[in-house]
């Protein structure tokens, strides 16, 4: 199989906190072959994170779980995203 066909179900990153890593990845993968409509994005994160942002690359928040000193952030594409 060659690097080119391979495509994620899940993406689950642990950026530091409050450095706004999750959104430049979200960018790369916006579009990107790596990912594809179905893919979940769980992204771990400070309390006070910002999400505004989501919509404007083409995606949206499913679900969002509260813990005592973070959260994990349930993302996926929006349906109008083009991907396989």
């Amino acid at each position: 199989m060659a690097i080119k066909d391979v495509s994620f179900d899940i993406v689950f990153m642990d950026p530091p906190y409050n450095k706004k890593f999750e959104l430049k990845v979200l960018e790369l993968l916006n579009h990107s072959p790596l990912v594809h409509k179905d893919t979940l994005f769980i992204v771990e994160a400070s309390l006070d994170t910002d999400t505004s942002y989501l919509e404007d690359l083409g995606y949206y928040l499913e679900k969002e779980k509260l813990y005592k000193t973070n959260k994990h952030l349930f993302i996926k594409l929006k349906e109008t995203t083009t991907h396989d």
